[in-house]
């Protein structure tokens, strides 16, 4: 990842961290790439266990507050983690995957319902 999204991509979970707890946070697109123009926006997915309207606003507001002081526009792309189980075979979600660079990734599984403990 460039220096200049990791340093956004590292404000910008910290920022999420004041108030939630995602459990994916991963960025890609064009800036990953290494074909973006100037203006282009930084991309990211964020997965947390349940997103309403005022959480969905609060990551907005992170998204913005990261990116301000560069000039660069961060987009979040919010899922529930229900939605993104559902959505994991989406062409979409597979790119990212494939493509995109991990900032966080919490366990999406509870293993101790496999007899495992969390830690």
């Amino acid at each position: 990842m460039p220096p200049l999204e990791q340093t956004i991509g590292k404000r910008f979970l910290s920022l999420l961290k004041e108030r939630t707890k995602p459990l994916i946070v991963r960025a890609f697109g064009s800036r990953l790439r290494g074909d973006a123009l100037q203006d282009s926006d930084f991309d990211v997915v964020v997965v947390i266990e349940i997103v309403d309207a005022a959480l969905d606003k609060f990551i907005s507001e992170c998204a913005w507050e990261a990116g301000f002081e560069y000039g660069v526009i961060v987009s979040p792309l919010v899922y529930s983690r229900a939605d993104y189980e559902r959505e994991a075979a989406s062409p979409l979600l597979r790119a990212i995957e494939r493509e995109g660079e991990t900032l966080l990734n919490e366990t999406l599984y509870d293993k101790t319902s496999q007899g495992e403990t969390t830690p």
